[in-house]
């Protein structure tokens, strides 16, 4: 069945504010940007230079230049950017090796490198989604080897699949049935995680997440939270790690009503993207918007459409490249009746 042309949720409850204020909330919300650092030399002071074991190998002089000793700076070994992070985006384009023009396949997730996705399909599978892989071997590469991923399927549908930086947690929706020790508040869709030691081993067998109606779930690169859709509030909640699972779930203060698929999430943890139908819009069909704040302890801001990338069909954002540089989305043009994976880049 196909995800975008399905009649809109009913939440179970009244619709309701946040039901937990900003301190609350943002205490336990995000993990602040590391700090990498910075590195320079002080041309005012004479200072002595060490070597790589800590001995002393000379001294500089005020304003003099310091004797390169034959190590690299860590900024020129780094690779150039792919983009201006403050350019927009501009109009998606296929992904080519993954969609096929009679499947629907949406919910696409890669590796940090680009070089690994991973989507939902229902190909040759009578509306039942499933997951699937392929690979390329460069970033300019159409993907190929697309196959079924191995170890998580549970025999029902899995959708909306999100994974872990470095490949060993994978997150997705399934219609399974848990176990009878659920608890309650389990709504029809169910987050489910599998972890793998390495991306060269198959996933184990998926356990599931016990939330209160919570799907749609996004990890953060870190793994360290879970961003989801509350289906009772129509919020977009948050549950942070704890231990080996995922809990208790937060709404976010001012992010809500939004109908989100998969929303991701910047490195950073402050930019998020989501899916609407319901915001004004000059667009028809769903549509990208984004909230920004400026801290990992503020709550976010109202959000903007991401016109470049929205058109009259429907646009709804999957996975955000760590550098920011790339956004894959799932896409149905307008009077179209499958969904294709997308992405939009932004300029250098």
């Amino acid at each position: 069945m196909n995800r975008l042309l399905e009649q809109p949720r009913f939440f179970i409850g009244a619709a309701a504010t946040c039901g937990v204020s900003a301190a609350l909330l943002f205490a336990c919300v995000g993990d602040a940007p590391q700090d990498v650092g910075t590195s320079g030399n002080d041309a005012a002071a004479d200072v002595s230079q060490p070597s790589i074991d800590g001995s002393m190998v000379g001294m500089m002089d005020a304003g003099t230049t310091p004797m390169d000793a034959g190590t690299t700076d860590a900024a020129d070994s780094a690779p150039p950017p792919r983009c201006t992070i403050s350019k927009p985006f501009g109009a998606a384009t296929p992904v080519m090796g993954v969609n096929d023009p009679n499947d629907n396949d949406s919910h696409a997730v890669l590796s940090d490198d680009e070089l690994n996705i991973y989507w939902v399909s229902d190909h040759q599978a009578a509306n039942h989604f499933h997951v699937y892989t392929a690979s390329r071997a460069s970033q300019k590469d159409a993907f190929s080897s697309v196959s079924p991923l191995q170890g998580p399927i549970v025999g029902q549908d899995e959708r909306h699949p999100t994974i872990s930086g470095d490949g060993t947690i994978l997150i997705f929706d399934s219609t399974a049935v848990p176990p009878v020790d659920a608890g309650p508040g389990i709504g029809a869709d169910h987050i489910a995680m599998a972890t793998r030691a390495n991306q060269a081993v198959n996933f184990g067998t998926p356990s599931f997440i016990y939330t209160q109606y919570v799907f749609n779930g996004a990890l953060t690169g870190n793994a360290g939270a879970i961003y989801g859709e509350n289906l009772q509030t129509g919020n977009i909640t948050r549950l942070a790690k704890n231990g080996t699972t995922y809990g208790p779930q937060l709404d976010l203060v001012n992010v809500g009503n939004d109908y989100t698929t998969t929303s991701p999430v910047s490195r950073d943890d402050l930019t998020l993207y989501v899916a609407t139908g319901t915001r004004p819009s000059a667009h028809a069909g769903d549509n990208i918007w984004v909230y920004t704040r400026p801290n990992t302890s503020s709550a976010y801001l109202a959000p903007t459409e991401l016109t470049t990338v929205n058109t009259d069909g429907s646009e709804r954002p999957s996975w955000l490249s760590p550098d920011g540089c790339n956004l894959y989305i799932e896409y149905m043009p307008m009077g179209g009746t499958t969904t294709d994976i997308w992405v939009a880049s932004r300029p250098l």
